[in-house]
């Protein structure tokens, strides 16, 4: 084990690995509202229609309802959120305002992935990117986190091994969270809770175990309204196809989809939509972690559990 996360556990969390997240929501949907698992794989509907973004759409202006595009033919109103009040007004309020994208909550500090194994820099900040050769591609080391823990992992999925995903999961990189472990407030005595806080994560959640996966970052895309993962921000709409750039009407039709079932669950996420989650329990800046999507059918390595 990592003596970063070795220290960090003697410290309260109770869970194990090294540097990178996967937190991946399983659910089932009985009509309307959906019965959410917490922290597994998405399972997302392949026949909910889209709430009808397009990619030259113009933006709507802010208001209490969530949108992403004026062509939306479903909008959710913010006042009509299911957060349960068990929860806490912090973690609803950030739900809330999470919900509705503007300019001002644009992240210009976005972790950036390219294919070449390079780090990313940011200024004359430099993220130091953890890669690997094999079979002539660069892996990129990304972490996830789960509920569950070995023995209980299917078979195959053992450190060193190859396994094949499903379903769409979420990850972060390495150098993000291993920095935030390694400097904790020393203000802070519910460590636990301040990583959901940093995650996104509602209080309380069961998380068990870190996972780390290598990911081959052409399998790899970022949960926003741009889903570039080479620059250092995601805009608010859409980028426009062009001779030089092709939008995925997959991607947007995958988008509305999780848009809609995540806020219309009982309990949502606080999905910025802008490429980072939101940190909820930071009285200075919700900007939490650069997220990442890995693509269903991608073949990651399994590290360290």
């Amino acid at each position: 084990m990592r003596r970063w996360l070795r220290d960090l556990l003697k410290k309260g969390i109770g869970f194990k690995s090294t540097y990178l997240f996967i937190y991946v929501v399983s659910f089932m949907a009985t009509g309307i509202a959906g019965f959410l698992f917490l922290f597994g794989v998405f399972n997302f509907p392949e026949s909910t229609p889209a709430v009808g973004v397009e990619p030259t759409a113009a933006p709507s202006s802010p208001s209490r309802f969530a949108t992403v595009s004026s062509n939306d033919s479903v909008l959710i109103d913010v006042g009509k959120i299911k957060c349960s009040e068990t929860l806490g007004k912090e973690y609803c309020d950030a739900v809330r305002d999470a919900a509705i994208a503007e300019n001002d909550e644009i992240s210009p500090y976005l972790t950036a992935i390219t294919s070449d194994g390079a780090d990313s820099h940011i200024g004359d900040y430099v993220v130091d990117l953890e890669w690997k050769r094999k079979r002539g591609e660069s892996l990129l080391l990304t972490f996830a986190f789960t509920t569950i823990v070995p023995p209980e992992y299917p078979e195959g999925y053992r450190p060193g091994e190859a396994i094949l995903l499903t379903q769409p999961t979420w990850v972060t990189i390495v150098p993000e969270l291993r920095d935030f472990c390694q400097n904790p407030d020393p203000n802070q005595t519910d460590l636990r809770l301040r990583l959901h806080q940093l995650l996104g994560l509602p209080p309380g959640g069961n998380l068990r175990s870190l996972v780390e996966l290598w990911v081959n970052p052409q399998d790899l895309f970022r949960p926003s309204i741009d889903p570039e993962i080479s620059d250092h921000e995601s805009e608010i709409l859409p980028p426009q196809s062009s001779r030089f750039l092709t939008i995925d009407p997959g991607y947007i039709t995958w988008f509305n989809d999780w848009f809609k079932k995540n806020y219309s669950s009982d309990p949502p996420f606080p999905w910025t939509l802008l490429g980072y989650t939101y940190d909820w329990g930071n009285p200075v800046s919700d900007i939490g972690l650069s997220e990442f999507v890995t693509n269903t059918g991608a073949t990651v390595g399994v590290g360290q559990i």
